[in-house]
């Protein structure tokens, strides 16, 4: 995997539709990998970092959101 950016993430919890931002990260040009939890905006950067942060949430805003289901694990085979 070479590559990473923050994307939207929607589940269906409870029945109820839930949308969060998390990291995703390629496989080439397919998303593989996303964290187990939200991200939300901190640095160790100063306000710099933390507006560099927020210009990348705002990035995963204008891009088209990812169905939690495709990063779905495969059912581990019975023993």
């Amino acid at each position: 995997m070479s590559n990473w950016n923050y994307r939207i993430i929607r589940f269906i919890e409870d029945g109820e539709e839930t949308f969060a931002i998390r990291e995703v990260f390629y496989e080439g040009e397919t998303p593989d990998l996303c964290t187990i939890q939200s991200t939300y905006p901190a640095s160790t950067d100063g306000i710099v970092g933390l507006q560099l942060q927020i210009d990348a949430y705002q990035q995963a805003m204008t891009l088209p959101v990812l169905d939690y289901t495709i990063f779905a694990q495969p059912t581990e085979s019975p023993q």
